[in-house]
């Protein structure tokens, strides 16, 4: 009798145990899932919006889907680093494009001759804009390319 008062005893106090164990690592497992979730989400949103910017795009379109992609909202640090070469990559081209519009439509203006030094500057401007952004436009390719692979 007294035996079996004992294992009662250590069979309730383990399933109390067990029951703090569970109260205790569930939320935490739980809250796990949910941020790597989220995660998913968010890289799922960035890349559906990186790849939804067209270089051919209008100029002012392009601008505004850069905006949208600036302003979606990021939890994760990779994730936000990944964004940042991505934006500084189409922003340049952007950049870089509305210099040589810049210049095309000076050059059809009248006496163009006499802004060619500033015209040149521009260009030169918009060249280096070019190669930067070329840089960075193969490594947000590399980046998109491995968080899809990451997050499918």
């Amino acid at each position: 009798m007294e035996k079996q008062r004992k294992n009662a005893s250590v069979r309730a106090c383990v399933a109390q145990i067990f029951q703090m164990f569970v109260a205790l690592v569930i939320p935490f497992g739980a809250h796990g899932c949910g941020v790597q979730g989220r995660e998913h989400e968010e890289a799922r949103e960035l890349l559906a919006r990186i790849s939804r910017l067209d270089p051919n795009a209008p100029l002012e379109q392009r601008s505004a889907e850069l905006s949208a992609v600036e302003a979606l909202p990021l939890q994760d640090q990779g994730l936000r680093a990944m964004r940042s070469v991505c934006l500084a990559a189409h922003r340049g081209l952007l950049d870089a494009e509305r210099g040589q519009a810049a210049v095309r439509a000076r050059l059809d203006g009248d006496k163009p001759e006499a802004d060619l030094p500033a015209l040149q500057a521009i260009m030169q401007k918009a060249s280096a804009q070019l190669e930067q952004a070329q840089a960075a436009l193969a490594q947000c390719e590399d980046q998109t390319r491995k968080a899809t692979l990451r997050y499918r």
